[in-house]
């Protein structure tokens, strides 16, 4: 779980490990045009109340309507490309720039759209659209791109990270009727993950402030973070963090039976780890969890640190009069035989 997270040395958050601390503008292909609308296509267009479009990842499409407002290009393009592939029409971007957009269909249909920019609503703006087709479905679409994928297929990529292309394949074939070629579905992956990768390390960033928060607004609470720098001049990696809640800790101790399960679980997102927890019964003789932590490995080190910042919290010494639960996993045992010597 090699995270990079940011310095901070400001905040108050325990921890352990090394040194003091945690050491759109949209771009849209541009070409030079003459406008291809007359008069007459202007006067098309009235100033009134239109529809904005609010793109859905693998939802149902928005069909372009006259007076349909976009917040960026992209937001059009990806529009049109959706609508385009869902209804197997080969269109053709025939001018695109950042002030214009007029799209056609390949094989002489009069299907025709002409879009610009709104420079009062600061937003695109549909200014003719003729829907008539006198064509037939295509099945050999050329719009489908890893962009457009990436997009379209962001949250199930982020769900599984595993998807195999073949599958992906497999789906897009079967929704669309559209065959694309390994290697576009590669790239969109890739884009797609790329960009959640960005977006876990702003998170992991932020641990200090979320630390620090729950030591502000549960006063008595334990956090402690460990880092791990490879190299003296490289970035510094998150590698495990504790958390044990005063609110909790308090009412454990106000009312527990001696009996303590623990165990661990994979992180299987886009970060790996392992997530380990006590979980004991109360006196209602319900469960009760008392700690987490996230670790990079379940072993014998990750535990006995583990199971030593629990001991301190709760005052397990050495285990006296308790009753441990486990799976028996090989780096488990040998911490408890270490530190609860009477359980």
């Amino acid at each position: 779980m090699q995270t990079e997270v940011e310095s901070d040395e400001d905040h108050e958050v325990q921890y352990v490990g090394l040194g003091d601390a945690f050491n759109k503008e949209t771009n849209w292909d541009s070409r030079s045009c003459d406008s291809p609308v007359d008069e007459d296509e202007e006067e098309e267009f009235e100033v009134r109340n239109h529809p904005v479009y609010k793109h859905k990842p693998g939802g149902p499409q928005m069909e372009p309507v006259i007076g349909m407002k976009f917040c960026i290009p992209d937001d059009l393009n990806n529009c049109l490309r959706s609508y385009a592939v869902a209804h197997g029409y080969p269109i053709k971007f025939k001018r695109n720039d950042s002030k214009r957009l007029l799209v056609v269909y390949v094989d002489g249909c009069p299907w025709r759209l002409w879009a610009t920019y709104m420079q009062i609503e600061d937003s695109f703006q549909i200014k003719s659209y003729k829907s008539v087709h006198k064509c037939i479905r295509n099945f050999k679409l050329k719009l489908i791109n890893s962009k457009w994928l990436a997009n379209e297929y962001h949250n199930k990529f982020i769900n599984n990270p595993r998807w195999k292309l073949r599958d992906i394949r497999a789906d897009v074939l079967e929704k669309y009727s559209i065959d694309v070629s390994l290697s576009v579905f590669h790239r969109a992956k890739k884009s797609a993950l790329g960009e959640l990768e960005k977006s876990l390390n702003d998170h992991y960033a932020k641990l200090w402030n979320y630390g620090t928060e729950i030591l502000r607004s549960n006063p008595g609470s334990t956090v402690k973070i460990t880092v791990d720098k490879p190299s003296p001049n490289g970035p510094v990696y998150f590698q495990r963090m504790y958390v044990c809640l005063h609110a909790v800790k308090e009412g454990w101790l106000e009312g527990y039976r001696p009996i303590i399960s623990m165990d661990g679980c994979f992180l299987k997102g886009y970060c790996h780890g392992e997530l380990l927890t006590p979980v004991g019964r109360d006196g209602n003789n319900q469960m009760f969890p008392i700690a987490w932590a996230v670790v990079e490995v379940e072993n014998k080190d990750s535990w006995s640190w583990f199971i030593d910042l629990l001991t301190s919290d709760i005052g397990l010494i050495e285990g006296n009069g308790w009753t441990l639960i486990t799976d028996q996993h090989k780096g488990l045992v040998p911490a408890i035989k270490e530190l609860f010597l009477l359980a």
